[in-house]
């Protein structure tokens, strides 16, 4: 997990002075931001642990949309994500039977979204809502050399709330946390971090 606490404590560092940072000069009004612009963002987040209990993850969403109103922009987004993990004999207490040795989990997530971008100004505050549909994928070896797959699906939707920094008229970088709800079954974190770019069209 230490990718994500990285960025967790990057924003935080953000939140705490967004105060200031909205009171920087208002943009150009050629951000097109307004009704009928359109809006293509790309996010990732990941994480790493090593040790007995080794693991990695790594997730991409994809997005796009048109504004329906000043700053409101609502479409589609794509996720997908990858997880890794493997253990040693020595880490497992008891028994080993039935105790993975390796996994690998795989997720596709079609979403609807809406954003809102408050403020006016090149540091922008976000608040973001999406629900769909989750596929995932299970591969599992245990300790005797067994394999076996897994399918689940189900709903899920998140809430988020971010920040956005205008590097340019139509680039924003962006930082946002969700907290996301789907099925007990479905073997992924209901926290994200997302680091990733937005691209603001006519």
């Amino acid at each position: 997990m230490k990718t994500n606490q990285i960025i967790f404590s990057l924003f935080l560092f953000l939140i705490a002075g967004l105060p200031a940072l909205s009171q920087t000069p208002i943009i150009s009004t050629s951000v097109p931001l307004e009704k009928g612009s359109h809006f293509v963002g790309l996010n990732a987040t990941g994480n790493y642990s090593g040790g007995d209990n080794n693991s990695s993850g790594l997730q991409l969403t994809a997005q796009g949309g048109i504004f329906v109103a000043k700053g409101l922009v609502t479409g589609v987004q794509l996720s997908y994500d990858k997880f890794y993990g493997e253990r040693t004999l020595s880490s497992v207490v008891g028994s080993p039977a039935n105790v993975d040795a390796e996994r690998t989990v795989k997720n596709f997530s079609p979403e609807l979204f809406a954003r809102y971008y408050l403020f006016q100004s090149k540091v922008r505050p976000i608040l973001q809502v999406s629900a769909g549909g989750i596929f995932q994928s299970t591969d599992r070896k245990d300790f005797d050399g067994l394999e076996s797959k897994k399918s689940r699906k189900g709903f899920t939707a998140a809430a988020g709330l971010g920040v956005g920094f205008f590097v340019a008229k139509r680039v924003s970088v962006e930082l946002m946390y969700q907290r996301r709800t789907q099925p007990a079954i479905i073997m992924r974190g209901n926290d994200e971090l997302w680091l990733g770019i937005s691209i603001f069209l006519r």
